[in-house]
């Protein structure tokens, strides 16, 4: 039973680490690596449940074999408990691991020269060769969306750089000196106009933020 509940551990350990490596280094594949130890916990689950020859009383035997589901379980789902969970971790750690003030600060300075391509809504498509070479330079590549916008006097607003699709979920930085709530609803400006935010926002560096959005 020990060498059962040994593997089972094992398993739901793997299986929380696959999704946090899919989101930190973008380890995809035609099937996501997380389904395999997810698949093999399950029958490991399974296997914990059918009798064995162990020795000692039946509830004893009993209560160790549920104690241990609901341990590797309550691991599993800990996150999601949170409105959280591992690969969402990842996606973050990601964004952490390439974004530091020094870099911001020199995407802020590039895209900053951009103005005068600004279309009539003061918003430019940002294209690999126009961000600094860092920001491609991760797993992930180069983001799938980029973009900034610019107010009337060609000051910078706002940066927003994606990666990800609809199947895996969207995550990236935004760059704003406009004040993001972490999620949910909040307040623009001081007045009662409710704004409601699909993504997820998390305070990286004063004026950036890690922003995850499912769909």
């Amino acid at each position: 039973m020990k060498l059962r509940i040994l593997i089972l551990a094992g398993l739901a350990l793997l299986t929380a680490f696959t999704a946090y490596a899919g989101g930190r280094w973008a380890v995809l594949f035609l099937i996501p690596p997380v389904f395999i130890p997810a698949f093999l916990w399950l029958l490991a689950a399974l296997w914990v449940l059918l009798p064995c020859r162990d020795g000692g009383p039946f509830w004893k035997r009993w209560l160790l074999r549920l104690a241990a589901l609901v341990g590797c379980l309550a691991f599993l789902w800990l996150p999601f408990f949170m409105g959280d969970g591992y690969y969402e971790m990842g996606l973050r750690a990601h964004i952490r691991s390439l974004f530091t003030p020094e870099l911001i600060a020199e995407l802020r300075g590039t895209v900053s020269k951009l103005s005068d391509t600004k279309d009539e809504h003061g918003n430019v498509r940002l294209k690999a060769t126009d961000l600094p070479p860092a920001v491609c330079a991760t797993a992930w590549g180069a983001p799938g969306g980029a973009s900034c916008s610019f107010d009337e006097k060609g000051g910078l607003k706002s940066v927003q750089l994606t990666w990800g699709s609809a199947l895996i979920a969207h995550h990236g930085l935004v760059i704003s000196d406009e004040p993001i709530p972490f999620r949910g609803t909040g307040f623009h400006g001081g007045d009662q106009d409710m704004v409601y935010y699909t993504e997820w926002y998390y305070p990286l560096h004063p004026g950036a933020y890690i922003y995850i959005d499912e769909n």
